[in-house]
């Protein structure tokens, strides 16, 4: 198995109204706990590291460095899209694998707005 590592931030592409609060006669986004994976990190890692079919992948997979990824993430925990948004890898396997495999993950945690659940964007970077 290769060596993974994994950065992950919270992008939520819908910025409403109701998502921003009036403080002072300004209005400020309201920063709410994204969705994150049962588990934590480390949890994903395991889980990508266990599930990531290389026999499906180019043999030059060492020359893929990195896939940098947005999940969406439905307010009941499902991904739901997966959309590589940039990579050095010019492997089309490699990018279809990572995707199929976060589209079969299982539930995340939702993020949270105004204490409901709610479909968010999650910006991952998964390195070899």
């Amino acid at each position: 198995m290769l060596p993974l590592s994994a950065q992950v931030t919270n992008e939520n592409k819908e910025w409403k109204e109701d998502k921003f609060k009036d403080m002072d006669g300004k209005k400020v986004i309201v920063i709410a706990p994204s969705a994150s994976f049962i588990g934590g990190d480390s949890a994903l890692l395991e889980y990508i590291g266990a599930n990531f079919n290389y026999s499906k992948t180019c043999d030059n997979l060492p020359n893929c460095t990195y896939l940098l990824m947005d999940l969406s993430i439905s307010a009941e925990g499902k991904v739901t899209d997966v959309n590589v948004i940039e990579t050095q890898c010019r492997c089309e396997s490699v990018k279809q694998e990572a995707m199929r495999l976060m589209l079969a993950s299982p539930l995340w945690k939702p993020a949270v707005v105004n204490d409901k659940n709610t479909a968010s964007i999650k910006r991952f970077k998964l390195r070899w």
